[in-house]
């Protein structure tokens, strides 16, 4: 059985992403995309696992680490604008918060 796969699309034509982290809740899977336009500073495209809107958390907001193994983590719980629902992400993994 195939994961399911949720992607966000990209920011603008001329911003390149750094990385684009994979997440997983229950099954399904997200593609984030990690932009640095200014070294540290950072900014996360994301998607929302259970109404699939697209979001942004920035650095200065939250504290977000990507790992030598591409695993990403945000260092305290967050939540999607659209549908309200808390979450936690430890190492690619999000969970209920």
């Amino acid at each position: 059985m195939t994961a399911a796969a949720l992607a966000a699309p990209a920011i603008g034509a001329d911003a390149r992403a750094k990385s684009h982290p994979i997440v997983t809740y229950k099954g399904i899977r997200a593609e984030w995309d990690l932009y640095e336009d200014v070294p540290g500073l950072g900014a996360l495209h994301t998607v929302c696992p259970r109404c699939a809107q697209f979001g942004l958390i920035t650095q200065g907001n939250k504290r977000f680490h990507v790992d030598d193994r591409g695993r990403l983590s945000i260092d305290e719980p967050f939540r999607c604008d659209y549908c309200h629902w808390r979450f936690g992400l430890k190492d690619g993994q999000l969970l209920d918060a």
